[in-house]
């Protein structure tokens, strides 16, 4: 099934503060200080929450899509398979190559790391993902 481009935004959460969605139905723009994909390319770490079965795997794996088509190391990895067997092992084929060729140069890299919710509900140590991911 193809990936259908949704161009989502991204709300930017503060501790302590609770985001108001409330005026977004009347919204056709991206909002103020709102973040879409190219910004939260920017950043060094993000975390992105959402529901259960929201497309968030399906998003992180078509922004490696993306970054790999336009010549860009880009990797997702499930936090289940990083977890159980480590980084390369986690990586299939096609990337584990890329993942190879990125490590011998110097450019930027991004790794998408998915389904921590799948994980937990699996058992999976995500402490024990994060430190094979390091």
């Amino acid at each position: 099934m193809s990936f259908v481009e949704l161009n989502r935004y991204f709300v930017p959460i503060a501790k302590d503060v609770e985001p108001i969605f409330e005026f977004l139905r009347f919204w056709e723009h991206k909002p103020p200080g709102w973040l879409d994909w190219s910004d939260l390319r920017q950043h060094r770490r993000v975390v992105l929450l959402a529901e259960a079965s929201s497309g968030k795997s399906a998003e992180f794996r078509n922004q490696a899509e993306k970054l790999s088509a336009e010549g860009r190391a880009a990797f997702c990895l499930a936090i289940e398979e990083l977890a159980d067997q480590g980084f390369e092992a986690a990586l299939d084929g096609r990337d584990a190559k890329g993942f190879k060729q990125w490590c011998d140069g110097a450019s930027e890299g991004w790794c998408f790391l998915e389904s921590v919710d799948e994980a937990r509900l699996n058992r999976k140590n995500f402490e024990t993902a994060l430190k094979r991911f390091n």
